[in-house]
């Protein structure tokens, strides 16, 4: 079988490899520029990687047709030595391609992923390979890669402050303009990312964010133009800093921003949801966020999204009890695109919440001056008044389908209380032991361990019959907050009765097996396991459904 792969003489690789310069003069010369490795690579290629200047220097000096060459990744030797750091070697491959009138061709050769050596001497962090990759050809963009993303961006994701002011300082482009029309250069050209993200925006992706500050400086004093851009989904930088609350950023903008012409960008909203970054940061709880918007742009909190809502819609929505802005003057009248009022959602909201919830809420609220509003103090301090047609007719839905939900829950808890009471019925007339045939009484009534299990049993068929009588008793009741206290009451029955039962089993197996029996005590573990397993999972539960709440659509119907 005749192989089609690539391969390169072991004597040369390792040559090049260890820089051994003598070996490699002393092999022949016609045959070393045809040699390959599997990936394609020349020796230029093997000799850059490995930082064997001697071997390169000879190479370019006697082989310079390899300067240009690609391996199967479409890399020169440019692109290995920039990654790998190796200045000296970037410097003799420069040089020679200066001489040669080929270093342009040499700078902007793209590999497959339309990466030039710059690319990935930045992501790299190769700050000296850099300096001189910018300093060689300053007025060359360094176009996006395949995944959209210049040198400048690269560098601004990853907060390489060194390598932004780098570029920035080295770099010459022309006439740069937002956007292609008018001629010059492109600032997406320059500093574009994927989704039409800019540098700027790069650095605020992150929550984290260590050292986002100098980049973000840096950035700004380079072309405060960056604050105007929007990504594909009309985001500025301000949406991201709100979203990943980085209102140090937010505070270091603002302070950047001179021009009162510039400042619209803080009320910039989104293409998709008519967003303004207070509204990012009031739907992510950002209350810092919040508080600095609010304190260099007093009256963004006017502004309503797409969907007609306030930054108080959006605070009682999202459940921001601890971050709603109580000590703002915001607009208690506004309606969004479903008609309610802030009042409103939180009338609605009250209607699912927990009394502590409750009580948060209207605390909150009533700290936020709304006493000049008789009618909201009024609803804030009555818990039960009503605030208009519109939201009793809603509250009696609510209430209709959570007795509805209510009740396919007590559908399940029913069989499993005829269960037990079936069982435990059933269990004391079949005894452990069985019965004596002449007296009619128990075989092992004597036993303290029968004992027990007689009264264990009886309790786990007395729990469940008190569980089903409470299931009857929801028939009529109208009220869903008393419906579902009743459920909770008697699922606890209902666990304890397993529990009653479990424990009865361990009881008889006692009285049936010999006393220390190995046999009896692994059942006795096992039982034990189960109820110490199972309770705690039985609370989580039953504190997860106290906390729960039904959040229904809002529709204009009603």
């Amino acid at each position: 079988m005749t192989s089609t792969m690539n391969y390169m003489k072991s004597v040369l690789y390792d040559a090049v490899t260890n820089d051994d310069n003598n070996a490699l003069a002393a092999m022949q010369a016609s045959d070393l520029e045809d040699q390959r490795t599997p990936t394609n690579s020349t020796i230029l290629h093997l000799a850059c990687q490995y930082g064997s200047i001697n071997c390169v220097q000879h190479i370019l000096m006697n082989h310079s047709s390899l300067l240009l060459k690609t391996n199967s990744r479409g890399e020169t030797a440019l692109h290995l030595a920039a990654k790998q750091g190796q200045l000296d070697v970037v410097q003799e491959l420069v040089s020679t391609a200066t001489a040669s009138m080929t270093v342009q061709n040499l700078m902007r050769s793209a590999d497959e992923d339309l990466e030039t050596a710059l690319h990935g001497a930045v992501r790299y962090n190769r700050r000296a390979v850099v300096e001189l990759l910018v300093v060689t050809d300053p007025s060359y963009p360094h176009p996006q890669n395949k995944y959209k993303e210049t040198p400048l961006y690269l560098a601004s994701i990853r907060y390489y402050t060194d390598i932004i002011t780098t570029i920035l300082v080295n770099c010459n482009w022309p006439n740069i303009i937002s956007g292609s029309a008018g001629g010059g250069t492109d600032l997406h050209a320059i500093c574009g990312g994927p989704e039409g993200r800019t540098a700027l925006h790069a650095v605020v992706l992150d929550y984290r964010n260590h050292g986002g500050h100098e980049c973000v400086q840096r950035l700004l004093d380079w072309n405060i133009g960056l604050l105007k851009e929007v990504d594909d989904y009309g985001w500025t930088v301000f949406h991201y800093a709100a979203h990943n609350d980085l209102h140090t950023i937010v505070e270091l903008i603002i302070g950047l921003l001179v021009a009162d012409e510039d400042k619209y960008v803080a009320y910039h909203k989104d293409k998709m949801y008519g967003r303004t970054p207070l509204h990012i940061a009031a739907y992510t709880g950002n209350v810092d966020v919040m508080k600095t918007f609010v304190k260099h742009f007093p009256d963004c909190w006017e502004i309503t999204d797409g969907s007609g809502r306030n930054i108080l819609h959006i605070a009682v929505e999202e459940d921001r009890k601890d971050r709603r802005p109580a000590e703002w003057e915001v607009d208690w009248e506004v309606l969004d695109s479903n008609n309610y009022t802030p009042l409103d959602v939180l009338h609605l909201e009250q209607e699912t919440h927990t009394l502590a919830n409750q009580l948060l809420v209207r605390t909150s609220l009533i700290k936020a001056n709304v006493r000049k509003h008789w009618w909201l103090w009024r609803t804030l301090r009555e818990p039960n008044a009503d605030s208009g047609k519109r939201i009793v007719k809603h509250t009696e839905i609510t209430n209709n389908i959570e007795i509805e939900e209510h009740r396919k829950a007590i559908n399940t808890h029913m069989v499993v209380s005829a269960l037990i009471a079936t069982v435990a019925f059933s269990v004391l007339f079949n005894v452990p032991g069985g019965f004596d045939g002449s007296k009619g009484s128990p075989v092992l009534l004597r036993k303290t361990d029968f004992a027990y299990f007689i009264i264990l049993d009886a309790l786990a068929l007395m729990l469940s019959v008190a569980s089903l009588l409470l299931y009857f008793f929801t028939s009529s009741n109208k009220d869903a907050s008393q419906v579902k206290r009743i459920v909770r009451n008697t699922a606890a029955l209902n666990f304890l009765a397993i529990c009653s039962m479990m424990v009865a089993f361990v009881e008889g197996t006692s009285v049936m097996l010999a006393d220390k029996s190995t046999l009896g005590a692994g059942v006795n573990l096992l039982i034990l396991f189960f109820v110490i397993g199972a309770t705690p999972v039985y609370i989580y539960n039953l504190r997860g459904e106290v906390r729960s709440r039904t959040l229904l659509p809002a529709s204009n119907s009603v």
